[in-house]
Formats: structure tokens, sequence, C-alpha cells
């Protein structure tokens, strides 16, 4: 029965990840501090409606809109006092009730409600044990609101009544923040970057064909086997489609990415133009060199997971490593060769650090029945699915764009972004420029 205001200062904010927990108005269904706790999200009204045609909150993040229909979990919240509706349900807060769905459809079927007496939520958000707490007690996540029924209600109304869905729920926030005492927190009317994030979440996740392009993304999915890979070791390709990468995985926009893997499961890339702080430090040479460590994908490799590469015609001579792929697509002179290899060529003269492009970490497209089921299951945790099922359908839909080649001096480039004296940030090649 608690109501908690998401926080809108802590140090690591929503803008970036978890769009939908910004300025957001939760109610608290369960809590048992020793096993979970689960709340819904009771100020993000979508423009979705039910078989039946009542509107549809989002819930949060888990079995929530996003998940395939038979994965979703939908609950009603109501204020009916007749003792059938009170057998049905469950005791939120005072003046507050929860039931199923089907429920709150037979008791509109019995003449005993209306469709207007509930407000359906799809999916919820949990935390594990003392996980809600810690955030409330350390993060400044969250303000605890002391509100009564009737003013809950009053808000949850005056959406059902005309919220628009792109309006994300923000006045609805900064109307309960007022009524807590937090008005100095609201009192900037200007919207933030994480207040336009939220909005561009809303749009991208709220409205009503949400439902056909998952069952869409899944039937391609199912035919990615057919398809034929079109992306074999050694393609390079470039993003172009910057509004995929607004609300998740921000570091494939403006990215040079080369595969390193592909067969009938999965295909496996690395982004080579984002050099990090981290660095690998050469201590056994004459003066000690410091090189940028790139960031290479969000999935962490095995052991020391770099991934050691270079393009220059002497050490290919020498044998130091092998082409990344061979063929139409699939040479573009760059060669992968291990730490040994590389460290060796370094302690004998034949290479120096500022030869090699360091990479940690690296992306993954499934393809197939592994596609499948793995859009699956980032949909139910109301992630963002697979586009298109794989990399090559994300080619065939522009998202990416093969590079044919390296242009003169691009290589060159990439290294000079990550030596210690190049902050990186504004590294670009010729093919690049958009």
């Amino acid at each position: 029965g608690t109501v908690l205001l998401g926080g809108s200062q802590q140090e690591f904010g929503f803008g970036l990840r978890q769009q939908y927990f910004h300025k957001c108005v939760l109610l608290i269904l369960a809590h048992d501090e020793r096993v979970f706790t689960q709340g819904v999200i009771v100020n993000r009204p979508t423009s979705l409606q039910t078989a039946k045609g009542w509107r549809i909150w989002y819930g949060g993040d888990v079995r929530g809109i996003n998940a395939p229909m038979r994965e979703q979990e939908t609950v009603c919240l109501h204020r009916l006092t007749a003792p059938i509706a009170r057998d049905l349900s469950r005791k939120v807060m005072e003046g507050i009730m929860v039931t199923t769905l089907s429920n709150a459809e037979a008791l509109v079927d019995a003449g005993q409600a209306t469709p207007e007496d509930f407000w359906v939520f799809v999916g919820y958000a949990g935390w594990a044990p003392n996980q809600l707490q810690n955030e409330i007690d350390n993060r400044e996540s969250w303000h605890v609101a002391a509100a009564s029924s009737s003013v809950l209600i009053d808000e949850l109304i005056a959406q059902s009544k005309g919220e628009d869905t792109l309006g994300a729920g923000i006045e609805v926030w900064n109307s309960m923040m007022t009524r807590i005492g937090k008005r100095e927190r609201v009192a900037d009317p200007s919207l933030t970057f994480a207040d336009l994030m939220l909005k561009e979440w809303a749009r991208a996740h709220l409205l009503d064909d949400k439902s056909e392009a998952l069952e869409s993304l899944l039937r391609t999915a199912r035919r990615r086997a057919q398809i034929g890979s079109g992306t074999p070791a050694g393609t390079l390709l470039r993003s172009r489609s910057p509004s995929k990468f607004v609300l998740d995985k921000q570091f494939l926009h403006k990215a040079l990415l080369l595969v390193l893997q592909d067969d009938p499961e999965v295909t496996i890339a690395v982004v080579l133009n984002r050099p990090t702080e981290n660095k690998a430090v050469f201590q056994s040479i004459k003066e000690p060199q410091a090189r940028r460590i790139c960031f290479g994908g969000e999935i962490a490799g095995g052991g020391t997971g770099l991934v050691w590469l270079h393009h220059r015609d002497e050490l290919k001579r020498n044998g130091v490593g092998v082409p990344v792929g061979q063929g139409e697509f699939g040479d573009r002179g760059i060669w992968k060769c291990s730490s040994d290899q590389a460290l060796l060529a370094i302690n004998s003269a034949q290479a120096s650090p500022a030869d090699f492009l360091l990479v940690r970490g690296f992306c993954m497209w499934p393809k197939g029945p592994l596609a499948v089921s793995v859009t699956e299951a980032e949909a139910w945790r109301g992630k963002q699915a697979l586009a298109e099922g794989g990399l090559q359908a994300e080619v065939h839909d522009g998202t990416f764009q093969h590079v044919m080649g390296l242009p003169q001096g691009c290589w060159e480039k990439i290294l000079v972004g990550t030596s210690m004296g190049c902050s990186g940030l504004a590294m670009r090649c010729p093919v690049l420029t958009y």
C-alpha cells in the first residue's frame, strides 16, 4: 500500500536506461522483505486496450506489454465495496483493492461493476529482498508519499479522462510531488534530458502498434534460419539509423563494427571506434607505453577478454595472427592475433604497442531458433527485443550498412584514438562521416 515517487536527482539517472522509472508514481502491491517486493507504476497510461476495449496502463518491466501475450501479467485496481467484489479481490491500501482481469470482467458481465470502475495494469516492477529499501535509504531514488487512497484514485481518474500517452505521466508526478511538499523539485518547467528520453520511451513503447510489432519480430526471427547469413567473419559495418539506439545500446550510434564470427546460430562482432579510459600498460619495452582499450560490446569475453587486432603488412608477412575472414565481404585486411603473439612481436621489436587495437567485449546477434528464444526472453524482461531477429536483417532494414573497404587513413585514425594523448571522443574514420 505504500506510494513511492521516483526521484529525479539521484547520481545515476534514468536518461539512458530504464526510462520508465524516471518520475514514476509507484504503488506497492506486495512486500515480503525475505522474498520479494512487487509494485505497479500508476502514471504510465498507454493507448493500448484489452480485448474488451479497456484502457491499459504500463505497470512495469516484468511480464509487461513488451512480453509475448502468454507471458504478460495483468492486474486491475478498483475501489468497489460490494461483497462480491471484495471476495474476488485483495486489499492493497484503505479504499483500494486489486484483482485479476478475468475477475474484473466477470464482475462487469454480472452487472456488479462497469469497465470504468477498473484500472488495468500490464506488467509490474520487482525487487529482490532489501533491494528497494536500500534504494530508498541510500540512493535518493525514491520519495515515500503517504498518500490517501482518494488522492491516488483521483490522479488515476484524471489520466483515464484524457491523459496523453506521450506526456508519459510527468504532470501526474509533478502534482504528487507538490502534494507531499516537494514543490521545489518541480519548480523548473523546462524538460530535462531524462524527461525527453522518457517521452521518447513512451512514444516507442506505449502506442498501440507494439503487439503487432512483436509478432512480426517473432515471425521474422523464425524465418531467420532460411535467410542466410550475409555477414561472414571479416565483414565491416557502420550503423546508419540513430533512432534505433536512442533508448538502448547507445554505444552502437555511429559505430564501426567488425564481424569476428558467423555460424548457423550466432553472429559476433566488435565495435572498433569506442576507446575507453581503461588502458593496457606495456612494461617490458625500453619505455613503458599505454594504450586505451576499446569497448567492443556489452558482453564480456573470457579470460582477459582482450581481442588484439592489427592492419600492418609486415606483421602479416611474419605470420603474426590470422586474417579476420575471407571472401567478398570477409576480407578487409584486418588480422586478429593472440596476446602471446602480439607481445612476442613487441618484445622482439617487430612491432610496437601502437600497431595494435585492443578491444574488450563483443556484441551478439542470435539466429534461427536461438533468435526466437532470446527475443522472447528479452521481451519478457521488458527489454528492447531483437530488431528483426538478427544482424543480417538489421542490414536489410538499413540499421547497418556494409563498408566495402577501409579508406586510406581510417585504420590509422582508429589507432590514434586509442593513444593515451587522445580523448577518443571525436574519433571518426572518413567512411563514418555522417
